[in-house]
């Protein structure tokens, strides 16, 4: 499973990719994923040289990058000129639910890989090993949220509680270039150590999705925004390895929710408190909003919560069973 030169520099370019808005004529909504293959919503091949032989797991990592602001424009090129953009923000989500979420995400994970067979690493075993206590980390915590614009789209990374934030030089959300490039050897280091997949899981949710209708032809541009969260095919990876060689198993079409989690809020100069409210504890300024074409998503946190954890929750059970459907 090593990475031919070739190979290593597709990757890098595949995962440094537009952050792509969501096609929900391909993504899984979330409520389907137990009745539909698991083929279907994730990269199997990337699984399979994991868990073909190996019965055990280390959990090195496991973070949650939420999506606080976003945006999209559409173009019509059909004589008129028209174009359309649309500028969404995240409130009323602040930095202690995202933790709670990564938290809940995290120990729901392992349980799933339980559920399919496999033997988790006690943490604090893994985390006393001279392998762990290697790995590149990047600092993160409330006082100092890690924050990264990829591709467009503002987001703030979480690790769950007791596990480090790191990358590997391959991840799109690693905003430090060659930070985190002798990572993939501790992973190795710490798979040989203890005979296990070694996993680093890395999720990103949005809190809306954008539609955009336009094109050549078109006369007419259009920007349209849900109230419902998804999970950003082009940025969640599920890393792994066993030998040095990299696995990343992604969701090509993604999940879904159904779950309206709030109601929109223009963004004006004089009416942007919840916008503020929202970001101003992370350290993002973006000072009054004028744009018409801005709005907020004024959220309900408990709603919100439900709502991606049932996302990260649908992407444990279709790892679980994956995992199920190699081993069987």
């Amino acid at each position: 499973m090593t990475l031919s030169r070739f190979v290593r520099a597709a990757l890098a370019a595949a995962l440094s990719s537009t952050l792509l808005l969501p096609s929900l004529a391909t993504a899984i909504p979330v409520g389907e994923v137990a009745t539909t293959k698991p083929g279907k919503v994730i990269d199997m091949s990337m699984i399979k040289p994991l868990f073909k032989k190996k019965s055990k797991a280390v959990i090195a990592g496991y973070q949650v990058g939420f999506v606080t602001h976003n945006k999209a424009s559409a173009y019509a090129g059909g004589g008129s000129g028209a174009r359309s953009t649309m500028e969404t923000f995240l409130g009323n989500v602040d930095y202690a639910l995202m933790q709670q979420i990564a938290d809940a995400a995290y120990a729901d994970y392992v349980k799933k890989l339980q559920e399919a067979g496999i033997e988790v690493i006690d943490a604090e075993k893994v985390k006393a090993s001279a392998n762990f206590q290697a790995l590149e980390t990047t600092p993160a915590d409330s006082a100092a949220p890690y924050k990264v614009n990829y591709q467009g789209a503002d987001m703030v990374v979480v690790p769950a509680a007791g596990l480090p934030l790191w990358f590997n030089q391959y991840d799109g959300l690693n905003a430090a270039g060659n930070k985190g490039k002798k990572n993939l050897k501790h992973m190795a280091a710490l798979a040989k150590e203890f005979d296990a997949a070694v996993l680093q899981p890395s999720m990103v949710v949005d809190f809306s999705w954008l539609d955009t209708s336009g094109g050549q032809l078109a006369r007419k541009a259009r920007v349209e925004a849900g109230t419902s969260p998804y999970m950003v095919a082009a940025a969640t990876v599920f890393w792994g390895t066993t030998d040095g060689g990299l696995s990343y198993a992604k969701f090509p079409g993604g999940l879904w929710s159904t779950t309206s989690t709030g109601k929109f809020a223009e963004a004006s100069s004089d009416n942007n408190l919840a916008l503020v409210k929202g970001l101003g504890y992370m350290g993002i300024d973006i000072g009054a909003v004028r744009s018409k074409k801005a709005v907020v998503l004024e959220a309900d946190p408990a709603t919100y919560k439900g709502a991606v954890l049932e996302l990260l929750g649908g992407a444990s059970e279709t790892y679980k069973r994956a995992i199920q459907d190699i081993r069987d």
